[in-house]
């Protein structure tokens, strides 16, 4: 009943039909009950190594472990980042010069999958070797291909 307007009960009122439809049914998308969270980015956790060891120097910085046993893994303006080799609890401590052996400048990869790492970290990753074949085969960079042939080569050698 619309109170708006008076309608007379003998007035013709508007019916509504159904639609017709046209073609065959559509089908219903299915809906997807539970959705994976995605990372831009997602790569695999890679391990952190340790650069060197060093005992017997620095207190650990946990007071319930106090061991003196650490692992060196990064190196940075003067100072270390060390891990315990029992609790992992890390700090920054001053480096000691002429602790740690210079290492030969290695080639490190700048971009692609394994960004950052040298040819034998990448050697240690899952799929890694068969990278180091293909880009020594047909990177488009020359300094990347030479330097992947002159790792197989090294490796090829040793065994």
């Amino acid at each position: 009943m619309n109170l708006l307007f008076d309608v007379s009960p003998d007035e013709p009122t508007r019916k509504r039909g159904g639609q017709k439809r046209i073609g065959a049914p559509q089908a219903v998308p299915e809906i997807e009950t539970e959705k994976k969270p995605f990372f831009i980015g997602e790569l695999p956790a890679r391990p952190i190594l340790p650069i060197g060891m060093i005992d017997h120097t620095y207190d650990c910085a946990d007071a319930a472990c106090n061991t003196q046993c650490h692992d060196i893994l990064h190196e940075d303006g003067g100072e270390w980042y060390v891990s315990c080799a029992f609790c992992h609890t890390g700090q920054w401590v001053k480096a000691i010069k002429g602790h740690l052996k210079p290492r030969d400048q290695e080639f490190v990869l700048r971009d692609g999958r394994f960004a950052g790492l040298t040819l034998p970290e990448v050697e240690r990753q899952p799929r890694g070797r068969d990278y180091i074949k293909w880009a020594a085969e047909s990177h488009p960079r020359p300094a990347v291909k030479e330097a992947c042939k002159k790792h197989l080569d090294a490796a090829d050698a040793t065994q």
